[in-house]
Formats: C-alpha cells, structure tokens, sequence
C-alpha cells in the first residue's frame, strides 16, 4: 500500500527524492524560497507548500504563522479555509494537458474556445456610450492562465462588467450557454 501525505499532529512523511520521481531538488528549493519570501514580504502571515509526483510527496514545508497576532506558527496539520478554488484547479489541470503536449501555451484560446473569435477590445467610455477596438494580438491560452486576457468578472465595477449584467451574464457563463456567450459579445462589439 503507498504512503499518502497525510499530516498528523507535527508529522508529515516524504516519500521519495525528488530526482527518484524526476523532479529536480535545486528546483524545489526555489519553491521553498519564493514561499519564504511572501512570508517575509508580508504577503502572506503562513503557508504550507507540498510537492507531489506519481504518487510520492517529494517536498513539504511550513511557513511563518498559522495565527499571526498570536504568534502561533504554522503547523502540518493546520486547517485552512478555501476559497475560489476554480481558477488554480483549472489552471493544474490545463497545466497537466500542457505537459502531455496536448497544447502550447502560446496557442490562440479561440482554437480551443471558439467564441473568444473576433472579439474586440473595450477602449474607454461607459456602458452607455462606450469604443471597441480590435485587440493588438490573439488573446492565448498564457492570458487565460495568467488572467491577462481583458476578460473580467460581472461583479466588478466596470463599463465593461455592467454591460455583463445587462447582457444576462451571470459569472462568466451566459444564461443560453456558449452561443448566448457568443451573440452577447457580437452584439457588444458590433458597435
């Protein structure tokens, strides 16, 4: 039966090297410096980071405070409360199929979202009275990773968002799905 990562109390167990699962550990050690930086930066108050691969933990470290005002340190078992956990769920998947080749990350999103086609740039006004523009280049699978695609959430306070609303898009997802999604966007840079 293969260990799993699981902590209990103070204890977490590293299942293999790095490099006996084809990991590099100088690499991983990067890991460990960006985490302390937040902690040390303030970014963050603590953090956990695990290392996984073909079953095996291969790296498992905690960092700073698990309670900053109180001074508690970060421990293993810590609980933590998650939220908007979409965005980095995709983003491992999409990264899972980009190790199998399946795509580059400068490939263009409409290849494999066809409805972010054509799509025009917002260049300034207001939802009333507002210009388009065509984009400078492709919007690529890299912007929707990295969230530099211009798309942006409903709920923010832009032209853009409240031409969202006023369109029927609830969150990023049009009400009569793709082809709503792709009409609505038609209809916002047809102008």
């Amino acid at each position: 039966m293969a260990r799993m990562a699981i902590a209990t109390r103070s204890e977490l167990f590293v299942d293999a090297a790095a490099e006996d699962v084809g990991m590099s550990s100088s690499r991983l050690r990067n890991v460990s410096r960006l985490v302390q930086r937040y902690i040390d930066e303030r970014k963050l108050p603590g953090a956990i980071s695990l290392v996984a691969r073909r079953g095996k933990v291969v790296h498992f470290e905690t960092y700073g405070n698990m309670d900053d005002e109180r001074q508690k340190p970060m421990r293993s078992d810590t609980i933590f409360r998650f939220y908007s956990m979409t965005k980095p769920i995709a983003s491992v998947g999409l990264m899972m199929l980009y190790e199998e080749g399946r795509f580059q990350l400068e490939d263009p999103a409409a290849k494999y979202i066809p409805e972010l086609r054509d799509l025009k740039v917002f260049a300034g006004g207001t939802a009333d009275n507002f210009a388009v523009r065509e984009p400078s280049r492709p919007m690529t699978v890299r912007d929707l990773l990295m969230h530099t695609s211009g798309l942006i959430g409903r709920d923010s306070t832009t032209p853009v968002a409240d031409l969202y609303r006023r369109a029927g898009i609830a969150g990023t997802r049009a009400r009569n799905g793709s082809t709503a999604f792709r009409r609505t966007w038609s209809a916002i840079c047809a102008k």
